[in-house]
Order: C-alpha cells, then sequence, then structure tokens
C-alpha cells in the first residue's frame, strides 16, 4: 500500500508517499492543492512521512539544517539515473554544489552533462536526492520546482549563486 500525507509550509503545501517503508516521491512547497487518487494511496500519517515532513517543514519554514540523506527512497530503475541519484544523496551535502558536467564526470560520464539534467528532472525525491545543489557552468541550470524555489532553497544551505 502507498501512504501519503500533506502538510503546509509557509511556501505552500509538501507532501510525500511512502512504500514499503521508502520514500517513493516527495512534493516540493506549491500553492495549489495537492491531491491523490482514491483508492490507489491511504491518507495516513506514517512514522515515516511524520519525520521527513517534520523535517520538511523546519527546513522551508526556519531555514533550519537537514541531513535528508538519512530518508530511505526508491532509486530508478535505469542505471545511469540510478548512478546520478545515488551519488547525489550519497555526496553533495548541505551548503556544497557541483555543475552537471562536474556530477557526470564523478559517475564516470564525463561527457553527459544534458543527460544528467534530464535525470534529474525526472528525479521523485527532490531533497533527498538534493537535485537543487547541481547548477550549470553559467548560473542556475534548471529545476522542476521551479527556479525562484531553487533559490530559495540554495539561500537556506548559504549558497550564493
Amino acid at each position: 500500500m502507498k501512504y501519503y500525507w500533506i502538510e503546509r509550509t509557509d511556501y505552500g503545501d509538501i507532501s510525500a508517499i511512502e512504500e514499503a517503508g521508502v520514500l517513493i516521491r516527495v512534493f516540493l512547497p506549491q500553492r495549489k492543492k495537492i491531491t491523490f487518487p482514491e483508492g490507489e494511496f491511504e491518507k495516513r500519517r506514517t512514522p515515516l512521512l511524520r519525520d521527513f515532513l517534520k523535517s520538511m517543514k523546519s527546513y522551508f519554514n526556519h531555514g533550519k539544517f537537514c541531513d535528508f540523506s538519512i530518508y530511505p527512497v526508491r532509486f530508478p530503475s535505469s542505471h545511469f539515473r540510478k548512478e546520478v541519484s545515488r551519488f547525489l544523496k550519497d555526496n553533495v551535502k548541505w551548503g556544497k554544489i557541483l555543475t552537471y558536467k562536474e556530477l557526470g564526470k564523478e559517475i564516470g560520464f564525463p561527457h553527459a552533462a544534458r543527460a544528467v539534467g534530464n535525470a534529474l528532472s525526472l528525479n521523485e525525491t527532490p531533497l533527498i536526492v538534493p537535485c537543487h545543489r547541481v547548477i550549470s557552468k553559467k548560473g542556475l541550470g534548471g529545476f522542476s520546482g521551479g527556479l525562484k524555489l531553487k533559490r530559495i532553497m540554495l539561500s537556506i544551505e548559504g549558497v550564493k549563486i
């Protein structure tokens, strides 16, 4: 069964989905209402969802340090996307950034900056897999949550771009 819970932050509603004790989807703050199809998900504040969303609220509402890498996630099935996600989760900590090209180089694909960006655009567990910490050599790059939110998140972590 897939469980979800929704919380409110100063930036909008956040949510996460848990299945079999791992987080499979994270929803960054958004102003529009987050909805889940009936029957496919059960609304339940599991211990994992409660703890993770409490950390997210602390991060967004108070700029508090949170080690999101401690939370279990389901990695993508594609080998390349899994390598990108694992490297980010395990190695790119609070306040650190790197470029798409640097990330490609770190995982053994030095000419795959664009592929890294594409993989990150499909990231279903932002913050845990901190795709906001990857930038282009010319600036912020992209972000599925929008560039305004990416700037906010990097600012919370003390990164100046």
